[in-house]
């Protein structure tokens, strides 16, 4: 997927493997076997990649995955939008926490009571 995702990102920015492993500072063949999945990239690499693409690093390794985001993100209702939109804020461990707690919700059918804030 990272491969893909980097053969992607390259195409849409109309330059060549050359160009980028220049900029990594690696042999081409290097960066062409990241780009056919054939090698991973080390951290170094991915952060240098990140900068180039002007993307964060979690976006380079699960493009996918925010593509649905913005596709999911069309929906008309402001609500939704504004919960997807704080989803895709929390890291994947609070998001797993975040569907346990609705799975929650939606098996015991709880009236969850709103906490406010007390005024002081």
């Amino acid at each position: 997927m990272l491969g893909e995702n980097l053969f992607n990102l390259r195409k849409a920015k109309k330059i060549s493997q050359k160009e980028v492993s220049e900029y990594l500072g690696i042999s081409r063949v290097t960066y062409t076997n990241y780009e056919l999945n054939n090698r991973e990239p080390n951290i170094s690499a991915l952060i240098k990649l990140s900068d180039f693409y002007n993307i964060p690093i979690d976006d380079l390794l699960n493009h996918k995955l925010n593509q649905i985001k913005d596709d999911v993100l069309q929906i008309d209702s402001r609500t939704h939008k504004n919960i997807l939109n704080k989803l895709f804020q929390l890291n994947l461990d609070n998001q797993n926490r975040l569907l346990e707690f609705i799975n929650i919700l939606l098996k015991y059918n709880f009236d969850y009571p709103i906490i406010e804030k007390k005024e002081e």
